[in-house]
C-alpha cells in the first residue's frame, strides 16, 4: 500500500522504480506536481483501492507512462497538464472510462480502445494530440465539451461523438480553467518537502 499524495509535490523527484507485484492501494495525487518525473511503470493494481485522481496532475517533465493492464479508468486530472507526454498506450488495458479533465493540456495522440464507453466533461480539452478510436461506435457517454478546441477528430469520429453530445466539441467553454475544477487541491502540506532525485519503493 502506498498513501495518497506520497510524492506530491517532489520536485526533484525524477525517477521511481515500482515494485513489480501486484500493489493493494494506490492512493490519489501519488506524483501530482512532480515536475521532473520522466516515466513511469505502474504495477497491476487491486482496482477497488486503486484511486487515479489527479495521479499525475501536472507532472510536466512526464514522457512516458506504462499503465497496469488491469486499470479500468483513467481517473479525474489523471494526466492534466502533462505537457511533455508523447508516449501512453490505452490499448493494452481494459480502460473503461476516461475521466473528467484527464487530458486536458496535454500533447499526447492516443488510441481509444473499443473498450472506452464513457468520455467525460472536458476530458481532452486543448489537447493537441492526434485521436483514433478502435470502434468509435461504442461509446454511449460523452461529456459536455470532452474535445473542446481538438482539431484532430476524423471526420467520422466527430460525427459519432456529436451524436451523443451536441456540445461535445464546442469551443465556447464555460469557466474553462483553474475554477473549473471545482475543489482542485493545491497539496500545501507536501510544498515544502525535500524529496531525493530516485526512489525504489
Amino acid at each position: 500500500s502506498i498513501a495518497a499524495s506520497t510524492f506530491a509535490d517532489c520536485k526533484k523527484l525524477a525517477n521511481v522504480t515500482m515494485p513489480t507485484e501486484t500493489i493493494d492501494n494506490l492512493g490519489q495525487t501519488m506524483f501530482s506536481g512532480c515536475s521532473s518525473l520522466k516515466s513511469i511503470t505502474l504495477p497491476k493494481v487491486v482496482l477497488e483501492t486503486f484511486n487515479a485522481s489527479s495521479f499525475f496532475a501536472e507532472c510536466r517533465a512526464l514522457e512516458s507512462v506504462e499503465l497496469p493492464t488491469n486499470i479500468t479508468q483513467i481517473g479525474f486530472r489523471m494526466f492534466d497538464t502533462c505537457k511533455a507526454l508523447t508516449n501512453l498506450d490505452l490499448t493494452k488495458t481494459s480502460v473503461e472510462k476516461i475521466g473528467s479533465y484527464s487530458f486536458m493540456y496535454t500533447p499526447v495522440s492516443l488510441t481509444i480502445p473499443s473498450t472506452v464507453h464513457t468520455i467525460e466533461t472536458y476530458a481532452f480539452t486543448k489537447n493537441t494530440g492526434i485521436f483514433t478510436f478502435q470502434n468509435v461506435n461504442n461509446l454511449t457517454t460523452v461529456g459536455n465539451y470532452a474535445f473542446a478546441y481538438v482539431t484532430n477528430l476524423t471526420a467520422q469520429d466527430k460525427a459519432a461523438i456529436l451524436a451523443l453530445n451536441s456540445t461535445a466539441t464546442d469551443n465556447k467553454t464555460p469557466n474553462l480553467g483553474l475554477a473549473s475544477y471545482g475543489e482542485k487541491k493545491v497539496y500545501t502540506e507536501q510544498k515544502q518537502r525535500k524529496c531525493s532525485v530516485g526512489v525504489v519503493y
